[in-house]
């Protein structure tokens, strides 16, 4: 629900959210939060929720963990280096994340694939257990219980402040007729793909609000109050 000055926040409030639309958050959020009565907001994005398939950054993680020594060449020269245990691959997945969210002119997905041949890989094993999505069978069952509301999270989960007019209008547009046709339901909540500061724009808020989306939250780390903007409120991430 939307607070309102009718409606205060209580103190020290707090909500859950889940970006994405792994299907663990039916498996075991949903589970948990049924338990203690604990509402939750679950963002989807809806192309991978189709395919049941992996993000541009999921396919980079699943690269590494298959890849035990990395030699990276004439790729890309902020990425050059040997990789091979596991703080140098974190350090080199942040690397990755840092470049491809300041780049507007990469596609992560080709990016995605560029990099995996890099790896000397063809194929990566799907982990069922991280990197299955929600069906839309379980994204409507969640959207139908009242302690939970579900949102939107892009069609592709491409960086949406990248995209052209055009892209940006289609990007937005097909995830929130997806998720309003499954669900029978109007979508008013949204959370930006990536979600830094770089990767959403005045152009795309007033995207959104076109598409009638009231409440979009970032990935910046913080705090809100009543007074926080609600297409830049900031959150804390929980592993």
């Amino acid at each position: 629900m939307l607070a309102t000055k009718a409606a205060p926040l209580p103190k020290n409030a707090f909500a859950f959210t889940f970006d994405d639309g792994f299907e663990n958050n039916a498996r075991v959020a949903e589970i948990a939060f049924l338990e203690f009565e604990v509402p939750a907001t679950f963002y989807g994005t809806s192309a991978l929720i189709d395919i049941g398939g992996r993000s541009w950054t999921d396919m980079i993680e699943a690269a590494l963990e298959e890849t035990s020594k990395l030699q990276i060449t004439g790729f890309n020269p902020f990425l050059v280096g040997t990789y091979e245990d596991l703080s140098e691959k974190r350090a080199l997945m942040e690397r990755v994340r840092t470049y491809v969210k300041g780049t507007s002119d990469v596609d992560p997905y080709q990016f995605a694939s560029e990099f995996i041949r890099q790896c000397g890989l063809t194929d990566i094993p799907f982990d069922k257990v991280l990197d299955e999505k929600l069906s839309w069978k379980q994204v409507r069952e969640l959207s139908d219980h009242p302690l939970f509301t579900v949102g939107g999270h892009g069609h592709t989960h491409r960086i949406i402040s990248h995209l052209s007019s055009s892209d940006l209008e289609s990007e937005v547009s097909s995830s929130i007729d997806k998720l309003e046709t499954v669900t029978g339901k109007p979508v008013y909540h949204y959370s930006y793909p990536e979600g830094l500061f770089n990767c959403f724009s005045e152009e795309v808020i007033n995207c959104l609000r076109r598409h009638g989306i009231r409440c979009c939250p970032t990935a910046e780390h913080g705090l809100n109050t009543m007074g926080s903007d609600l297409f830049r409120l900031r959150r804390i991430f929980v592993l």
